[in-house]
C-alpha cells in the first residue's frame, strides 16, 4: 500500500515593492520566484528618476502598477488597498509614516547592516570601525528609522578591500533569499520577531565631510587604510598635509580580481 503525500503549498500575500534606488535585480527575482507584485511605488522626485528607471521599466514590461509618492502625498497614498498585502521596502528613501505601513499585513524593510549595528543611511562607519564582518537585516518598519523588530538576518565577511559600494554589493547580493526566506517567516502563524537590543544600537546618519577623509601623520598604517576605504576618492578623497600643502592619498592593487572593480 502506498502512502498519501500531502504537501503544503505555501500562499504568499502581494508585494508592494517601493524603492529608490535601482532594484530592478531583486524585483526581476521575486517575480521570477512566483511571488505577485501588485503595485512598485517609486519617489516623485526627478532627484531619483534615473536611479529608478530600470524598476519603472520592468514594471510596466509585467503590466505592474507604478505609484509616485512625495512626503506631502502620502495622505491619499494610504487610501490604496493594502491591507492583505505585503509592504517591501528596498532603499526606500521617503520616510513612510504609520498612517501606510499600518495598513499593510506586513511592513518589512531591507537594511544593509547588521542591525541594531549602524542604523541610519551610511555604511562608512562599518569600514572605520574595522569590522570583519557585516551584512543585511529584514526588519518590522516601525515610527522610527531602522528601530523594528528583526525577521531575518545574513552574514558576510568584511574584507580588506572593501569599500561602500562593495559592501552594498555583497549586501544586494543576499537580498533575495533573505526576503524569500523572510517572507515564509513572516507566514508562519508561529513566527516572533526578535525585538533590537537597544545596548548595541548604533546610528548613523550624517555624510562625511571632506574633512573626515583626513589623515594624519601620526596615524597608524592600518587606520589610514581603514580612513581610505571609508572615503569617496571622487567628492571627499582621502588626504594629509605635508608642508602645508594638501596631498592627496589613494590605494591601488597591482592584480586586483575582476570581481572586485568595486573594492580599492
Amino acid at each position: 500500500m502506498i502512502d498519501e503525500c500531502r504537501f503544503v503549498v505555501l500562499e504568499f500575500p502581494p508585494i508592494h515593492f517601493f524603492t529608490g534606488f535601482d532594484k530592478s535585480e531583486l524585483l526581476s527575482s521575486l517575480l521570477g520566484s512566483g511571488h505577485q507584485v501588485a503595485q512598485v511605488v517609486l519617489p516623485k522626485s526627478e532627484k531619483y528618476a534615473k536611479t529608478t528607471s530600470r524598476v519603472a521599466e520592468i514594471a510596466h514590461e509585467h503590466g505592474l502598477q507604478v505609484t509616485r509618492v512625495s512626503s506631502s502625498s502620502w495622505s491619499s497614498f494610504a487610501e490604496t488597498p493594502a491591507a492583505n498585502s505585503v509592504l517591501l521596502s528596498a532603499r526606500f528613501p521617503l520616510k513612510i509614516p504609520r498612517l501606510v505601513f499600518g495598513r499593510y499585513l506586513h511592513a518589512l524593510n531591507i537594511h544593509p547592516t547588521l542591525l541594531p549595528r549602524y542604523r541610519g543611511r551610511y555604511l562608512e562607519p562599518v569600514l572605520i570601525a574595522g569590522d570583519k564582518e557585516s551584512g543585511v537585516t529584514l526588519h518590522l518598519i516601525d515610527d522610527e528609522y531602522d528601530t523594528g523588530a528583526i525577521v531575518h538576518q545574513l552574514r558576510f565577511s568584511v574584507d580588506t578591500f572593501d569599500t561602500v559600494n562593495s559592501l552594498l554589493r555583497k549586501a544586494g547580493e543576499l537580498e533575495l533569499n533573505l526576503v524569500l526566506e523572510g517572507l515564509k517567516l513572516v507566514s508562519d502563524s508561529t513566527f516572533s520577531p526578535t525585538p533590537q537590543n537597544a545596548d548595541y544600537a548604533s546610528s548613523f546618519f550624517e555624510t562625511r565631510t571632506p574633512e573626515d577623509s583626513f589623515i594624519a601623520s601620526t596615524t597608524s598604517l592600518s587606520d589610514a587604510l581603514k580612513i581610505v576605504r571609508a572615503s569617496n576618492a571622487l567628492t571627499h578623497p582621502a588626504f594629509t598635509l605635508i608642508d602645508g600643502q594638501k596631498v592627496i592619498i589613494e590605494m591601488r592593487r597591482l592584480h586586483k580580481p575582476h570581481n572586485e572593480s568595486d573594492c580599492i
